[in-house]
């Protein structure tokens, strides 16, 4: 019993008083300059369509200025693709995507440097869910 009371004071102690730092997800959509990422999925009544093949999906692009661009990997150097404002709120996890005529809301899912889960909020102008990856070499080099 008395080892019990001890480590339960050890272990309440460690923690009393500590205030814990909230996570910011900045870094997340730029790092101070901009962040690529890949849309992997686009599900949509639990379908995936996006693409299979790299070279055919679709890229956010976050600038820090706090623009972003969505494109098709294929027009990129050749068109602007979708431009908008874009609004990241750590706190709640959510990603607001301001196009000029429509709101694309998420709450962030899944965070990691390795991939994003966007779900989409009720007031969303689209209702799919993406799943955002880092940009990957799409061109083999032999």
């Amino acid at each position: 019993m008395k080892r019990f009371a001890f480590l339960l004071l050890v272990l309440t102690s460690c923690t009393a008083g500590v205030e814990l730092k909230e996570v910011e997800y900045d870094y997340l959509m730029n790092d101070g300059n901009s962040k690529v990422w890949m849309i992997d999925q686009m599900i949509v009544k639990n379908s995936n369509i996006a693409s299979p093949f790299d070279s055919e999906k679709e890229l956010l692009i976050f600038y820090q200025s706090g623009r972003f661009q969505y494109i098709p990997v294929k027009q990129l150097g050749h068109q602007n693709g979708k431009v908008g404002n874009y609004v990241l709120f750590s706190k709640e996890k959510e990603l607001k995507l301001y196009f000029k005529k429509k709101l694309w809301h998420f709450a962030m899912t899944e965070i990691s440097e390795d991939a994003i889960t966007l779900v989409p909020v009720e007031n969303s102008d689209e209702q799919f869910t993406l799943k955002l990856i880092p940009l990957k070499e799409l061109f083999q080099v032999n």
